[in-house]
């Protein structure tokens, strides 16, 4: 039967032709992790790091008359705060054949070798830390919504509103292995068992807010206000603005904020209100009374949402070239009083923050900036396991570990200030898809 050649039938025996650069196809933009966290750090020890702080002056005033009583004798209040580190932690495995390959001259040219490997975990490390740096160190991912257990499609709907969390689903990953916190008592939900049931999201809907887990589906006790944690993490993360640009009076770096007014970082709340001039200018003057800080050492720090919103607060560019009539409704940069923002998309919706990047510390431990973990010489570390007859032996896989010791820490935080509760799009910026 006659037949005629065509690349139908080529197929099997063409070559194919792969395009050598791999492209992300998703962000990982850092915000506050490049402003806060370069530089060597300073040291900090198993036993943590002493703060001394001057919190109250002497009180001792008085006028009196000619040959008066002089007043009784006052010192001023010294304190010293203390922290201690957190360590971070993240895991890679990777077969021995895969291993292998990574350095053939046939792989896509960015994931070639182990480096290539190293890029891209460090990349997501990162941004897990840079979502961090906005927490009070609780790790709380995601706050699950009035009626968002959903038992029978396995999934959680979370919420999004300024006076729980405002992130949705932003900070959920596919893969990632969670647990749910009972908020009233600080543990874990057991769903009937005797451990922390553990959670692995296998996909996320930011439209709607879900994410939806694995066919071990959810824990029988869950419930709204329920906290999302990474796994074994509740409690254990590093102290971000939440903890510091507070007034609260709880604990602080060890000593309680109801004791000395002057650990308090300056609040604004704008009571679900729209971001205005008036509210910076508040901002800055309502300072005054609390520090002495008027240098130009500061930086506003906003998500994109009060991007959005501020540039609203603008006013139409006109520019005239002789006869042509050109408009332009963009804006490439938007500040206040002269100073521009830094637009973090991991920030909070509802807040803008005001910081003084002196005022903040990166502490380290010996050998606890980000790092592959190589303490006992190895960087690959062969996988260990027991064969049928129960006997230690190993398989062809290495773990690769990547490390963080340390916390971030204020030493004046009286200096920052917030401010909170401003409002946003129900359509918010960032959750199309």
């Amino acid at each position: 039967m006659p037949a005629t050649m065509s690349t139908l039938l080529l197929d099997p025996i063409l070559k194919e032709h792969i395009i050598p650069l791999m492209q992300k196809q998703f962000q990982e933009r850092l915000g506050l992790y490049n402003w806060m966290m370069e530089g060597s750090g300073e040291e900090i020890t198993s036993k943590g790091c002493k703060i001394p702080a001057y919190v109250q002056p002497p009180a001792s005033n008085a006028w009196v008359g000619e040959g008066g009583l002089m007043p009784e004798p006052s010192v001023g209040i010294d304190i010293a705060m203390r922290v201690r580190y957190t360590r971070y932690r993240r895991a890679f495995q990777i077969t021995g054949d895969a291993l292998r390959q990574l350095n053939s001259a046939d792989l896509v040219g960015s994931v070639k070798g182990l480096g290539g490997q190293f890029s891209r975990l460090t990349d997501s490390a990162q941004k897990a830390i840079n979502q961090e740096l906005y927490g009070s160190g609780s790790n709380v991912i995601a706050i699950v919504a009035t009626s968002g257990v959903d038992a029978g499609n396995k999934r959680l709907t979370w919420t999004s509103a300024a006076a729980t969390s405002t992130y949705g689903a932003w900070k959920t990953l596919v893969g990632q292995n969670y647990n749910l916190i009972n908020p009233a008592t600080g543990i874990a939900r057991i769903g009937g068992g005797s451990v922390p049931f553990v959670l692995q999201a296998t996909s996320v809907d930011r439209p709607n807010r879900r994410t939806t887990f694995a066919v071990t589906g959810l824990p029988s006790d869950a419930a709204d206000g329920d906290y999302l944690v990474w796994q074994d993490s509740y409690n254990r993360g590093i102290t971000g603005l939440a903890t510091h640009v507070d007034d609260s009076p709880t604990f602080y770096q060890g000593v309680s904020r109801s004791d000395y007014d002057a650990l308090k970082a300056l609040v604004i709340d704008a009571g679900t209100g729209p971001i205005t001039n008036a509210l910076f200018s508040r901002l800055d003057l309502e300072a005054m009374h609390y520090h002495e800080e008027d240098s130009e050492d500061f930086q506003y720090i906003m998500p994109v949402a009060q991007r959005f919103q501020y540039e609203l607060l603008g006013h139409t560019i006109r520019e005239i070239e002789g006869l042509t009539h050109q408009y332009d409704g963009g804006f490439k940069e938007v500040s206040y009083n002269g100073k521009n923002f830094i637009v973090d998309v991991d920030a909070p919706r509802d807040r803008i923050y005001k910081l003084r990047k002196t005022s903040f510390m990166k502490l380290l431990a010996p050998k606890g900036d980000f790092r592959v973990f190589d303490d006992d010489g190895l960087v690959l570390h062969l996988a260990s396991d027991t064969n049928s007859n129960g006997a230690v032996t190993h398989r062809d896989k290495f773990n690769i570990y990547f490390a963080m010791d340390g916390e971030f820490a204020c030493n004046r935080p009286a200096v920052n200030s917030v401010i909170k509760n401003l409002s946003y799009s129900s359509n918010v910026i960032g959750e199309s898809h």
